[in-house]
């Protein structure tokens, strides 16, 4: 569940491509669970947004046989 949902700066803002409505701006930020910074969040969309750059931070990614170490 996210929490603590806020709107960012405008200077912050990113502007994404989408499957059918375009060009959208991502505007707003929340917490998800323990995860340790906020993640971006779409209202008009199915899902919140974690950067894997972030992630990557704090856990061990596999991507199609990569191993990505984040400690």
């Amino acid at each position: 569940m996210l929490t603590g949902i806020h709107r960012v700066a405008k200077s912050h803002w990113i502007q994404i491509v989408t499957v059918g409505k375009g060009v959208v701006y991502l505007r707003h930020k929340g917490y998800f669970g323990k995860y340790p910074e906020p993640v971006w969040y779409y209202p008009e969309g199915g899902a919140n947004i974690l950067s894997l750059y972030n992630v990557k931070k704090y856990y061990q990614i596999c991507t199609q046989g990569n191993i990505h170490h984040g400690w």
